[in-house]
């Protein structure tokens, strides 16, 4: 019988980790489509209702926009750190809602002309003021700077200037021009860089 029992037991606490592990792999993919969210929104908008001209950009920037404020509202007050690379993405549909509130043209024709490459142009200055950010905290402190803290940050940067060269020569392309860029930054972001990256600002 203890045979019987120990498997019993091994069965249950098998189970009890595995609902363990499903309910935070499951907050974890809810925080993620959150964070999405207002990006998923601007392309629903413009892949179901098409900017002919450029007053109907508005529809897509402004309730992007505002839904990138309500979440990073809920990030900030959940206390989590938000993905830096939907924080770039944050920014750069604020810079459009900017430029469709004051009419400012230059500025539309020049995110028209970046195409996806705007959003990674914004992930990018997103990633140096975080550097910036960094540095100027770190460097108040007696301990100084370490390449544990600037390194995931200087790294972040070169993996975002890559993918914006990367997607602004390609435009037009929408696999080497969108999708790649995107999947190869987020990936690396995600994997290898964004717990290193909080953990350098905890320690700033």
């Amino acid at each position: 019988m203890r045979p019987i029992y120990y498997a019993n037991k091994a069965l249950a606490e098998g189970c009890r980790l595995f609902h363990i592990r499903s309910i935070l792999w499951f907050k974890a993919f809810a925080i993620q489509l959150v964070e999405s969210a207002p990006l998923l929104l601007f392309l629903a908008i413009i892949k179901f209702v098409p900017p002919l001209k450029m007053s109907d950009w508005q529809l897509p920037y402004y309730s992007s926009s505002a839904l990138a404020i309500v979440c990073a509202l809920f990030m900030a007050r959940t206390g989590r750190r938000a993905n830096q690379c939907f924080v770039g993405i944050y920014v750069y549909l604020y810079i459009g809602s900017l430029g469709q509130i004051v009419e400012l043209h230059q500025l539309n024709e020049a995110l028209g002309l970046l195409a996806a490459s705007g959003m990674m142009l914004s992930i990018l200055v997103t990633a140096v003021a975080y550097l910036a950010f960094s540095m100027a905290r770190l460097g108040a402190c007696e301990s100084g700077l370490s390449f544990d803290q600037i390194g995931p940050h200087a790294i972040f940067i070169l993996v975002s200037a890559l993918s914006f060269f990367l997607s602004f020569f390609s435009r037009g392309n929408v696999y080497l021009g969108e999708i790649i860029p995107f999947c190869i930054l987020f990936f690396i972001y995600s994997r290898f860089l964004r717990q290193k990256i909080s953990t350098s600002l905890v320690k700033s």
